[in-house]
């Protein structure tokens, strides 16, 4: 009993200070956006919003360049998720040793795979097919590197869901993509919001890609944000730290609307359970 005590005090501190190793600079750029910096052991400056108001003044491009990266994110996003489910409850009714001993891992290694490895490639392939530096070729790129994950993670999910369900809508005379929309969908619907949100966070943190595939505005936030880091002139910390909490702004609301999605998210559905 002492040493189970005594593991779980050490866990819990562990997790603690992995938890304040991460807030930390999180809360430095909280304290920073609003005018408060740290000076030798102590801080100095009046709280202020103004340093919010200064971000499109420093930096024009900033208010087009985070409109244009979050409908980006969102075409792409949906995009991703279109293609990804059908082929996930495609692969998840074929059993054969191959999908998961071959062509999963396979689709893994391609979901981590560095983007230098791709990025080059897709930047000639989209200046031949004239899609360069375009809106239409930007959201292609984001919604293609994503399907690999997006297949790997709902295809697992879709996996745990019972046959006997499918069997019985055929039965009645529904078709495949009634089945998937109408059976299939709603017991997996959480698990597909998780996906989108996981997409879309990966998306909207893409900076190498863009950078390969684009030259001139409209540029997406990541490359937006360079110019307040840039050795040119001077740094600006409370602009900078203002910058970076409007940057994270989109991901965390769509995270706290999505938040029962991913409270329920489970590689067996609750509906399946009952």
């Amino acid at each position: 009993m002492r040493l189970t005590g005594w593991t779980s005090l050490i866990r819990l501190i562990g997790l603690g200070l992995v938890v304040v190793v991460c807030l930390l600079p999180l809360l430095w750029t909280l304290l920073a956006a609003f005018g408060i910096e740290p000076v030798g052991k102590g801080w100095q400056g009046e709280f202020s919003l103004k340093y919010f108001g200064e971000v499109g003044t420093f930096d024009p491009a900033f208010s087009e360049g985070f409109s244009y990266s979050l409908f980006v994110s969102l075409i792409a996003t949906f995009i991703t998720l279109g293609c990804a489910l059908p082929a996930a409850y495609k692969l998840a009714q074929i059993n054969r040793r191959w999908i998961a001993g071959i062509l999963m891992p396979f689709l893994l290694v391609l979901a981590v795979m560095p983007v230098i490895g791709y990025g080059l490639p897709l930047s000639d392939l989209s200046r031949q097919t004239g899609l360069y530096g375009n809106f239409g070729g930007l959201v292609l790129a984001y919604a293609g590197i994503q399907l690999p994950l997006a297949i790997w993670v709902l295809r697992g999910y879709l996996s745990k869901i019972p046959p006997a369900l499918e069997e019985a809508a055929r039965l009645e005379g529904a078709t495949w993509t009634t089945v998937l929309w109408r059976v299939v969908f709603p017991l997996v619907s959480g698990g597909v919001v998780a996906t989108g949100l996981l997409v879309f966070v990966l998306n909207w943190n893409l900076f190498l890609l863009p950078s390969l595939l684009t030259e001139h505005s409209p540029q997406v936030l990541p490359i937006v944000m360079r110019d307040f880091f840039a050795f040119e002139r001077e740094l600006e910390w409370p602009t900078a730290a203002a910058a970076l909490l409007a940057s994270l702004a989109p991901p965390f609301i769509l995270v706290l609307v999505g938040q029962n999605s991913l409270d329920k998210f489970s590689l067996i559905p609750p509906e399946v359970l009952a």
